[in-house]
């Protein structure tokens, strides 16, 4: 068996001692809250090393109590637990009651909106709601020969109205107008 001078190069100095001896007697699970240590028992022999370890277990980890608060108390988790091991309780707030408040209907160009105006952990739900959009036809009107037709909105708050503007068309020829007609009439 090596030395610890052999081990550790010429940095020790001095004569062999007596040899020893260590050896492991048991290891005793202790709870958690209790601090590992090492134990010798052999009680004063010099060369004789006798080791007992005391190591602790893991925790256990369990629910104990579920329990249903009022709408105003705040939610909760408490330890129970005790010589290290986790026993965890719960309160849980109660859900308040839910009510329709008022509904109102807005104008189209609004975005609907739901609000909360309860108390005390109740809801009372208001709603905004976009009314749908009307829709209406405002001037029409004869552009000269040629133009483009255009459709113009001049609605507001969210509503349409359409104003048109339909060009004239070019004079036509009198002529090809009744041979069409007479091509109709004696297909």
């Amino acid at each position: 068996m090596p030395t610890l001078s052999s081990l550790l190069g010429s940095t020790f100095s001095g004569d062999t001692g007596q040899q020893g001896e260590v050896s492991l007697s048991t290891t005793v699970v202790v709870n958690p809250n209790v601090d590992p240590s090492v134990a010798d028992l052999t009680a004063g022999n010099a060369s004789l090393l006798t080791a007992q370890f005391s190591l602790p277990r893991a925790p256990d980890v369990t629910i104990g109590t579920v329990s249903l608060g009022s709408n105003t108390t705040n939610a909760a988790v408490t330890n129970s637990g005790s010589n290290g091991d986790t026993t965890l309780n719960f309160t849980i707030p109660k859900g308040g009651d839910v009510a329709l408040g008022t509904v109102s209907v807005v104008n189209p160009n609004v975005n609907p909106s739901i609000s909360d105006v309860g108390t005390n952990g109740d809801s009372v739900f208001n709603f905004n709601l976009s009314r749908s959009a009307d829709v209406s036809i405002g001037t029409v009107t004869t552009g000269s020969a040629g133009t483009s037709a255009s459709v113009t909105n001049v609605g507001s708050n969210g509503d349409v109205v359409l104003d048109f503007t339909i060009p004239r068309g070019d004079t036509g020829d009198a002529t090809t107008g009744k041979a069409i007609a007479m091509a109709i009439v004696f297909g």
